[in-house]
């Protein structure tokens, strides 16, 4: 598929501090604990947080191997659990829910897994340059699960009744969801 060969270039190397990275990276960056970084390809968010056990779990072997020896990596998909009940502190999802097959069986898996919070962070369909990116992907062969924020906030709600978003910029927001035992 074109689209994973394009994702394989763009992340080749680390990208520098960006508006990619850059507000993620200030949120992320009082975790710790173990954190798991669903679909995260090299797992290149990791350098935002300091002091932690991190593991990606990511599709693409390429994209994995792209990754900081520091950390580890998984060959699986998202929908995958590959580890046991409540073993991860924080989950992050950047810029990787819409890429998932079954968005559902994603959100259940880093439910289970998380003792702690989940990350989301995702585009808004509903902004302009959402909208361009949601053609953009949908051409390029990738599935395209945009969720407006209202509406994912209410299906990772249906999980976690902690759960709130909060807007990053026009086009990206978070959603946060906190385990009621954290």
């Amino acid at each position: 598929m074109i689209g994973q060969h394009l994702l394989r270039l763009a992340y080749r190397k680390p990208p520098k501090e960006s508006i990619f990275y850059g507000e993620a990276g200030k949120i992320l960056s009082y975790e710790e604990g173990n954190v798991l970084d669903l679909g995260g390809g090299p797992g290149y968010l990791s350098r935002y947080i300091r002091e932690c056990y991190y593991v990606v779990q990511d599709i693409d072997y390429k994209l994995l191997s792209y990754g900081s020896e520091a950390i580890d990596r998984v060959l699986a998909p998202a929908e995958e659990r590959v580890f046991r009940e409540a073993c991860f502190d924080t989950v992050i999802m950047h810029d990787a829910l819409h890429h998932f097959s079954d968005v559902d069986r994603a959100l259940e898996n880093a439910h289970t897994v998380s003792r702690g919070r989940i990350y989301i962070f995702e585009f808004d369909p509903g902004s302009i340059i959402g909208r361009f990116i949601w053609l953009f992907e949908k051409l390029l062969g990738f599935p395209g699960n945009f969720y407006r924020p209202e509406e994912l906030k209410k299906k990772v709600g249906r999980l976690c009744p902690e759960t709130d978003f909060r807007r990053l910029d026009r086009f990206r927001y978070l959603v946060k969801c906190t385990h009621s035992q954290s």
